[in-house]
């Protein structure tokens, strides 16, 4: 089966002409909110929405006979854009967040720190599952997977599995194109006609095909990635931010000692010796470094290679075009990444700086977003909304904290600024006095 699949796949390579890196996102839409999608905008990354919903929604494709679930909804966009794919497409369901999406539990960061077009079959949820095709099994659902595997994807992809499929749950992936192309346009409408005129019910017909993407785009019965190995460079580097915090400092002496004696460079060989990094060869974490961009450690353009906290201050055009907001108030134990993941639920951000008072995160972040625009409708958003912060993410009323919002600008309130301008970022010199503080209240989770 998979000889038949790599020569299919090797002739899409040749014969597609598209070769512009581009990337989509398929929503499957019922009555989730969709605001999330707007955060993906300012990466590159287009999305195209099909609803299964009975309201009238502008600009969103409508699926016109509700079943099969989001299976319908992928099975209908490959056929309607067949002939014009993007390079590197996700599958993806329409809720943001779910129990069964994890590191990172947010699909935008998912999105956003996939490494498009490198993979050519990709889960993008850490849940596995394994089911069965059987013919005369008491459970009806491995009946129905192999009566669906007999009817429409036997031709193609050859006898059912004998030992099952061990893959991952809740048909959330990403795919390049010629895995797509690899089978005629003929195969995806089969398996819509049939999903359509089935006896059984959606949820079986869509589980079926639930089990089964990985094997139509190529990929073996079973497969079992590590969850690292989706986001790894991601995960590179939110360890790398981790072992350089000053706690982290405070009890390793030799990394230390290198920060006092080397103006703060730590040789790179000397953390990935380190335990959750010594997993990782050198040139994969040399990579990961140069690929993406940090907001707490810089890289150096010299050898041997080398780490440091980034000390620049504020710029003064991130305070002259409006983009950077003040909170204060939040947990001593707050880590920057579930900053960063937390605060671009509201819009993207560029960068979080986090104050320090005694080499101790003191609860002041400067959260930078990419646009000022965004800057003015979070604040303005915190008047009309009651948003909670949890620090643990277990939503534990004793565990809320009530944080305090200001804008920053070129004006001037030097009574907040007298009382904090002693205290330093973690990674950034003191602010400048000469800025003004809005005041307004805000409360997150």
């Amino acid at each position: 089966m998979f000889e038949n699949f790599n020569k299919r796949l090797n002739s899409s390579n040749q014969t597609n002409t598209t070769s512009q890196l581009s990337k989509t996102v398929v929503v499957s839409h019922f009555h989730e909110n969709l605001d999330w999608l707007d955060l993906l905008v300012d990466d590159q990354i287009s999305y195209v929405v099909y609803t299964r919903s009975a309201e009238p929604l502008t600009h969103y494709h409508r699926i016109a006979i509700n079943k099969g679930r989001e299976a319908i909804v992928y099975l209908r966009y490959i056929v309607d854009h067949y002939s014009n794919l993007p390079s590197s497409i996700a599958f993806v369901q329409a809720h943001r967040t779910s129990w069964h999406q994890k590191d990172p539990s947010d699909i935008v960061i998912a999105l956003r720190t996939l490494q498009w077009n490198k993979y050519t079959y990709m889960p993008l949820t850490s849940i596995r599952t394994y089911n069965l095709y059987k013919q005369n099994s008491f459970d009806l659902q491995e009946r129905v997977n192999y009566e669906l595997w007999q009817a429409v994807l036997q031709k193609e992809l050859g006898p059912s599995p004998v030992n099952g499929t061990y893959t991952y749950c809740c048909a959330t992936f990403a795919v390049k194109r010629e895995a797509i192309l690899a089978h005629p346009t003929i195969f995806y409408s089969n398996i819509i006609d049939y999903i359509l005129t089935s006896q059984h019910s959606d949820q079986l017909t869509g589980r079926t095909l639930e089990y089964t993407w990985h094997m139509i785009f190529g990929e073996p019965t079973h497969i079992n990635y590590r969850t690292c190995d989706i986001f790894i460079y991601l995960n590179i580097l939110i360890l790398f931010e981790a072992y350089i915090t000053d706690d982290n400092l405070n009890n390793d002496y030799i990394i230390a000692n290198c920060v006092h004696e080397n103006d703060g460079w730590i040789r790179l060989e000397l953390l990935s010796r380190c335990n959750k990094l010594s997993s990782y060869n050198y040139d994969t974490i040399l990579q990961a470094l140069n690929s993406k961009h940090s907001n707490i450690i810089e890289l150096s353009s010299f050898t041997p290679r080398c780490i440091r906290r980034r000390c620049q201050p504020l710029t003064g055009d991130s305070i002259q075009d409006n983009r950077t907001v003040i909170v204060t108030g939040l947990p001593y134990d707050a880590r920057h990444e579930e900053l960063i993941e937390f605060f671009n639920r509201f819009y993207p951000v560029k960068e979080i700086k986090m104050f320090s008072l005694s080499n101790r995160f003191n609860g002041i972040i400067h959260i930078i977003f990419k646009k000022s625009q965004d800057a003015r409708e979070f604040v303005q958003r915190s008047k009309l909304i009651r948003i909670l912060y949890v620090n643990d993410n277990s939503l534990q009323s004793y565990n809320n904290y009530t944080i305090t919002c200001k804008m920053l600008t070129d004006n001037v309130n030097n009574d907040f600024i007298k009382q904090n301008n002693q205290q330093n970022f973690i990674k950034s010199k003191k602010i400048d006095i000469n800025n003004r503080y809005y005041l307004m209240k805000l409360y997150f989770f």
